[in-house]
């Protein structure tokens, strides 16, 4: 969570690919709104490499609730 820059528990991880590179998709409560989410898609390399540097984040983005 450290490379997206917020510390609220997320609503759900998933672990996949982004353009061909591994990446997590994170959803979290969107800031101000409830009815929206923030969704963001992180490098995977972090973790992967086990480093202590943050995933870079490579796309961010909000959805309505469901």
């Amino acid at each position: 969570m450290a490379g997206i820059g917020r510390s609220e528990t997320a609503l759900a991880v998933d672990e996949g690919t982004y353009r061909g590179h591994g990446a997590y998709l994170v959803l979290l409560p969107y800031p101000a709104d409830a009815t929206r989410v923030a969704a963001y898609v992180v490098d995977a390399s972090c973790v992967q490499d086990r480093t202590s540097a943050p995933g870079e984040v490579l796309l961010t983005t909000s959805y309505v609730r469901h």
